[in-house]
């Protein structure tokens, strides 16, 4: 019974240690000393809308040379009425006041995307760092931040509050409209910056495969912003996250009992990934289990191999090697 009771006491001590080892490999990197100009973020929503209506043409011309990855040389007739167009729809007018009352500058975010590229040259000193550009999407949520290698573009009208009157006249569900939050903003931005590191080599087509992809994507926001909450990190409440925590143990059996980590079935696979208010079959879940229990598994492969860096991370592609050599035992 001593022992028995030893062992209750001391597994909790076990896992706060843990959790705490694993925090402080990310948050004890310090990048102070990189040497990166801040960023500088251009605002072409304020340039665009701002441009002599009576000399649209000369007007965009001039801007383009700035802001070529919104306009090219080549601005038509039909190009110019589609931004006549677009300037002139009420609906775009008052998100872009909106937009303006809310990000009257920028210097905050530009201060934690400064700070987030720093970690990225860290972790991969061959990273080019794009222009960052702001813009008014016309309320596109599906696609809040673009990125290629040479430019991070984000649509400020996505971020302006959930409360906000015209999401709501969207239709939207809450749970969509909920991260349309400025909290949101850098880790968005990150992550589809980071997803790109992640598309070569494709990952593999189960269920575990797509465990170990997602796990990967969201380690590197652990390692880049290791400042921000979980919470944001999964786009999770703070109930929702607390639900994983309490049935991890469960969830995990019932990944085990039913064989599913290695289904090929892309209706099982769809089923712990797609975005959603919950998982189905899971009562008072969140959507995407799968996704955080990957987090999980990745999490628990980095404690356990210190010497291995993101980019080698990254390229391993053999799941069943990465979920066997982490140790991975969620506590009953």
């Amino acid at each position: 019974m001593k022992l028995r009771t030893a062992l209750i006491l001391i597994l909790p001590l076990i896992l706060l240690l843990s959790c705490r080892h694993r925090e402080q490999r990310w948050s004890r990197v310090d990048v102070s000393t990189i040497p990166l100009e801040k960023i500088t973020i251009r605002r072409y929503e304020k340039a665009v809308f701002n441009v002599d209506r009576n000399n649209l043409r000369d007007g965009l011309k001039r801007l383009a040379v700035h802001y070529s990855v919104f306009l090219q040389d080549n601005l038509d007739t039909l190009k110019l009425i589609h931004i006549s167009e677009y300037l002139d729809d009420p609906v775009i007018q008052d998100v872009y006041h909106a937009t303006m009352s809310k990000y009257p500058a920028l210097d905050d975010i530009e201060d934690q995307l400064t700070t987030a590229f720093k970690y990225v040259v860290h972790y991969f000193p061959s990273e080019h760092i794009p222009q960052v550009y702001s813009y008014i999407s016309g309320l596109d949520y599906q696609e809040p931040v673009l990125y290629n290698d040479s430019a991070l573009v984000i649509a400020l009208d996505i971020y302006l509050d959930p409360d906000y009157d015209v999401y709501q006249k969207l239709g939207l569900p809450e749970y969509i409209i909920r991260r349309f939050d400025k909290r949101y903003l850098v880790r968005d931005c990150i992550d589809e910056m980071m997803s790109v590191q992640l598309r070569t080599p494709a990952p593999g087509n189960t269920l575990l495969d797509r465990m170990m992809y997602e796990g990967k994507r969201l380690l590197l926001l652990d390692a880049i912003l290791p400042e921000i909450p979980d919470t944001i990190k999964i786009r999770y409440t703070p109930v929702q996250l607390e639900w994983c925590k309490k049935n991890e143990s469960n969830l995990w059996k019932f990944m085990i009992q039913n064989n599913l980590l290695y289904s090929t079935d892309n209706q099982i696979i769809n089923k712990f990934f797609v975005d959603g208010p919950f998982t189905s079959g899971f009562e008072g879940s969140p959507s995407r289990l799968g996704s955080w229990l990957g987090w999980q598994i990745i999490r628990a492969y980095m404690d356990h191999h210190a010497d291995i860096s993101l980019p080698v991370l990254i390229t391993e592609t053999d799941s069943r090697k990465i979920l066997m050599d982490s140790g991975y035992k969620p506590a009953r």
